[in-house]
């Protein structure tokens, strides 16, 4: 990883965190949110986060419903327009 996407990856997490606050996610939510931010597939979450699949499509639903996003693309963009300076 460049350093330049590095530090991207590091404020777009400290804006996951601040925005996972805000929109009172679960810690287990929010450790979910942190990983797609670092761009961990969602196929390849459920091993690291030891559930099942359907677990972690659950998990990525309520998300999106506590958020009010439609998608993960509109759930990033809305991160990347606050972590904007």
């Amino acid at each position: 990883m460049l350093a330049c996407e590095a530090s991207h990856v590091s404020v777009l997490v400290r804006t996951a965190r601040d925005f996972a606050v805000a929109h009172r996610l679960s810690p287990r939510q929010t450790d979910l949110l942190l990983h797609l931010v670092r761009g961990t597939s969602r196929k390849s979450l459920a091993p690291d986060l030891d559930v099942e699949e359907n677990t972690v499509k659950t998990m990525v639903r309520q998300i999106l419903e506590k958020t009010d996003t439609a998608s993960l693309d509109e759930l990033r963009c809305s991160l990347l327009e606050r972590s904007a300076p």
